[in-house]
């Protein structure tokens, strides 16, 4: 339900192959967005980018990982630090951490 405010839609990119999850976030430092792609092979993407998608940073794989079941992601900004966190069906919890 919307609160008065316009809705809007823009489409970022397409990603290929099929995408199992994902997770967003903004780094308040720098205003950058970064997008994290979870595919089928298990490799787990940074697709980052200012307000306006043309201003691509980059797509960096970060990690390959089998059997994620979910995702989070996160900025803190007390030690200016880009957080992922991946649980896998074994019930182990991985972090991965990058500036």
């Amino acid at each position: 339900m919307s609160s008065g405010g316009q809705t809007t839609t823009d489409r970022v990119t397409h990603f290929f192959p099929s995408l199992v999850n994902v997770a967003a976030f903004v780094s308040s430092n720098t205003h950058v967005r970064h997008i994290i792609l979870l595919d089928a092979s298990g490799q787990v993407y940074d697709y980052s980018y200012t307000k306006n998608p043309a201003h691509l940073f980059g797509e960096t794989l970060l990690l390959t990982l089998s059997n994620v079941v979910d995702m989070a992601a996160y900025y803190s900004d007390y030690d200016r630090t880009n957080h992922v966190i991946l649980a896998t069906v074994d019930g182990n919890i991985h972090e991965i951490y990058y500036v």
